[in-house]
Protein backbone atom coordinates (compact mmCIF):
# COMPACT_ATOMS: atom_id res chain seq x y z
CA UNK A 1 0.00 0.00 0.00
CA UNK A 2 2.49 2.21 0.76
CA UNK A 3 6.21 1.78 -0.76
CA UNK A 4 9.32 3.68 -1.10
CA UNK A 5 8.18 4.73 -4.01
CA UNK A 6 4.54 6.36 -3.60
CA UNK A 7 6.38 10.26 -4.16
CA UNK A 8 8.94 9.12 -6.70
CA UNK A 9 8.07 6.71 -9.27
CA UNK A 10 6.62 3.32 -9.82
CA UNK A 11 3.20 1.75 -11.22
CA UNK A 12 -0.45 3.49 -12.12
CA UNK A 13 -1.65 0.37 -13.34
CA UNK A 14 -1.11 -2.95 -14.08
CA UNK A 15 0.69 -4.66 -17.03
CA UNK A 16 -1.61 -7.24 -17.85
CA UNK A 17 -4.90 -7.69 -18.63
CA UNK A 18 -7.16 -7.54 -15.41
CA UNK A 19 -3.64 -7.04 -13.27
CA UNK A 20 -5.35 -3.51 -12.47
CA UNK A 21 -8.79 -4.42 -10.53
CA UNK A 22 -7.93 -4.99 -6.84
CA UNK A 23 -4.60 -4.13 -6.63
CA UNK A 24 -2.16 -1.59 -5.13
CA UNK A 25 0.16 0.87 -6.92
CA UNK A 26 2.86 3.11 -6.20
CA UNK A 27 1.15 6.03 -8.04
CA UNK A 28 -2.22 8.18 -8.09
CA UNK A 29 -3.42 8.95 -11.30
CA UNK A 30 -3.92 12.77 -11.23
CA UNK A 31 -7.82 12.60 -11.48
CA UNK A 32 -7.97 10.66 -8.35
CA UNK A 33 -5.42 13.05 -6.46
CA UNK A 34 -7.60 16.05 -7.80
CA UNK A 35 -11.26 14.28 -6.57
CA UNK A 36 -9.01 13.76 -3.36
CA UNK A 37 -8.24 17.29 -2.65
CA UNK A 38 -12.12 18.23 -3.61
CA UNK A 39 -13.43 16.12 -1.05
CA UNK A 40 -10.63 17.44 1.66
CA UNK A 41 -11.42 20.94 0.33
CA UNK A 42 -15.09 20.88 0.31
CA UNK A 43 -15.04 19.29 3.46
CA UNK A 44 -12.72 21.88 4.95
CA UNK A 45 -15.78 24.95 3.63
CA UNK A 46 -18.65 22.50 5.63
CA UNK A 47 -15.76 23.10 8.57
CA UNK A 48 -15.76 26.90 7.97
CA UNK A 49 -19.56 27.34 7.14
CA UNK A 50 -20.45 25.13 10.16
CA UNK A 51 -18.59 27.87 12.33
CA UNK A 52 -20.16 30.28 10.88
CA UNK A 53 -23.51 29.04 10.86
CA UNK A 54 -23.50 28.17 14.86
CA UNK A 55 -21.86 31.26 15.32
CA UNK A 56 -24.52 33.54 14.21
CA UNK A 57 -26.90 30.87 16.21
CA UNK A 58 -28.64 30.42 12.85
CA UNK A 59 -28.84 26.40 13.94
CA UNK A 60 -27.11 23.75 16.11
CA UNK A 61 -24.60 21.29 15.24
CA UNK A 62 -26.84 17.96 14.67
CA UNK A 63 -23.55 15.81 15.08
CA UNK A 64 -23.28 15.25 18.93
CA UNK A 65 -19.00 14.21 18.51
CA UNK A 66 -19.25 17.75 16.05
CA UNK A 67 -20.76 19.43 18.78
CA UNK A 68 -18.52 18.33 21.30
CA UNK A 69 -15.32 18.97 19.63
CA UNK A 70 -16.68 22.81 18.84
CA UNK A 71 -17.44 23.41 22.63
CA UNK A 72 -13.78 22.08 23.02
CA UNK A 73 -12.85 24.51 20.57
CA UNK A 74 -12.80 26.10 17.59
CA UNK A 75 -9.02 24.56 16.64
CA UNK A 76 -10.38 21.17 17.96
CA UNK A 77 -13.27 21.40 15.68
CA UNK A 78 -11.23 22.02 12.39
CA UNK A 79 -8.34 19.51 13.38
CA UNK A 80 -10.50 16.97 13.93
CA UNK A 81 -12.58 17.44 10.82
CA UNK A 82 -9.62 17.66 8.65
CA UNK A 83 -7.67 15.13 9.74
CA UNK A 84 -10.22 12.65 10.26
CA UNK A 85 -11.48 13.30 6.70
CA UNK A 86 -7.81 13.51 5.23
CA UNK A 87 -7.43 9.79 6.57
CA UNK A 88 -10.55 7.91 5.00
CA UNK A 89 -9.18 10.12 1.88
CA UNK A 90 -5.72 7.94 2.03
CA UNK A 91 -7.49 5.17 2.71
CA UNK A 92 -10.05 5.51 -0.22
CA UNK A 93 -7.36 6.56 -2.64
CA UNK A 94 -4.93 3.68 -1.99
CA UNK A 95 -7.80 1.35 -2.66
CA UNK A 96 -8.87 3.36 -6.13
CA UNK A 97 -9.07 0.35 -7.38
CA UNK A 98 -11.36 -1.73 -5.93
CA UNK A 99 -14.71 -2.03 -6.81
CA UNK A 100 -16.68 0.37 -5.29
CA UNK A 101 -14.31 3.20 -3.90
CA UNK A 102 -14.20 5.64 -6.87
CA UNK A 103 -17.98 5.42 -6.70
CA UNK A 104 -17.79 5.86 -3.06
CA UNK A 105 -14.99 8.99 -3.74
CA UNK A 106 -18.22 10.65 -6.11
CA UNK A 107 -20.95 9.73 -3.57
CA UNK A 108 -18.66 12.14 -1.55
CA UNK A 109 -17.95 14.90 -3.66
CA UNK A 110 -21.22 15.08 -4.27
CA UNK A 111 -22.39 14.56 -0.88
CA UNK A 112 -20.18 17.69 0.39
CA UNK A 113 -21.75 20.16 -2.29
CA UNK A 114 -25.08 19.55 -1.35
CA UNK A 115 -24.22 20.42 2.02
CA UNK A 116 -22.57 23.33 0.77
CA UNK A 117 -25.74 24.26 -0.86
CA UNK A 118 -27.36 23.61 2.05
CA UNK A 119 -25.13 26.01 4.31
CA UNK A 120 -25.53 28.71 1.49
CA UNK A 121 -29.19 28.63 1.60
CA UNK A 122 -28.83 28.70 5.39
CA UNK A 123 -26.40 31.80 5.35
CA UNK A 124 -29.16 33.31 2.45
CA UNK A 125 -32.04 33.62 5.22
CA UNK A 126 -30.18 35.86 7.63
Amino acid sequence: MISKFLFRGGRVRGRREGESRNSYFDLLPRGDLVLGFSILGLNLLDALFTLVIVGADLTREANPLARWLLEAGTEWFLFSKAAVVALCILFLALHRTFRFVKPAMWALCTFYSVLLGYHLHLLSMR
